[in-house]
């Protein structure tokens, strides 16, 4: 777990980490994926509502009682206002259409919506999963694609932010870095000894 903590003076970064569970990621933030009809059913949110309760869902239901919809648009961000386990704070993203289709531009827009949402400081961490790869049939490298052309404007907008891009599938992760230009170069063999 020592790996993933803060470490504050470092320049903002993107690293794609392997974990089964994001919740077990000690981060100070944390940005959820989901459906318009923020409704909490699987995935991150499904994690969510099975470690900390009900009563997230019921805030997110609240919340569209209130603004007097059934469901929010692609790229909707959504803090909640009570507290979730060690938390700063934690954004539901609404990163599906209600056709359940997903863009790299989608991508873009909720990451930089989600961040700017949460206001993360230099020296904190956000966790947050490959959007759209489930339910949204994104591929891993359209993600990984997306995560890079945006990269320089989310570490721009958080500087000093260290920003975990969480997967769960071991497979994965090397196909996300490499996609998101964030593997390491690989050794030439032609070198001359």
């Amino acid at each position: 777990m020592d790996l993933y903590k803060n470490r504050p003076g470092l320049p903002a970064s993107i690293e794609v980490i392997h974990n089964e569970n994001i919740l077990n990621v000690a981060s100070d933030y944390l940005i959820s994926s989901g459906n318009p009809q923020l409704n909490m059913s699987g995935g991150v949110n499904g994690a969510l509502l099975l470690t900390f309760g009900n009563s997230l869902q019921e805030e997110l239901h609240q919340h569209l009682k209130d603004a007097g919809v059934s469901w929010m648009p692609p790229g909707y961000c959504y803090q909640w206002k009570q507290a979730i386990g060690n938390y700063k704070g934690v954004v539901y993203c609404v990163t599906v259409d209600r056709e359940y289709q997903f863009s790299k531009d989608l991508v873009q827009r909720t990451i930089l919506s989600a961040s700017r949402l949460l206001q993360p400081q230099a020296g904190e961490s956000v966790a947050f999963p490959a959007f759209g790869t489930g339910y949204g049939h994104l591929s891993k490298a359209d993600f990984g694609a997306a995560i890079k052309d945006v990269s320089a404007e989310l570490l721009q907008a958080c500087p000093g932010t260290r920003f975990f891009l969480v997967e769960r599938n071991i497979h994965s992760v090397e196909e996300l870095k490499e996609s998101a230009g964030l593997a390491a170069p690989k050794a030439n063999d032609d070198s001359v000894e």
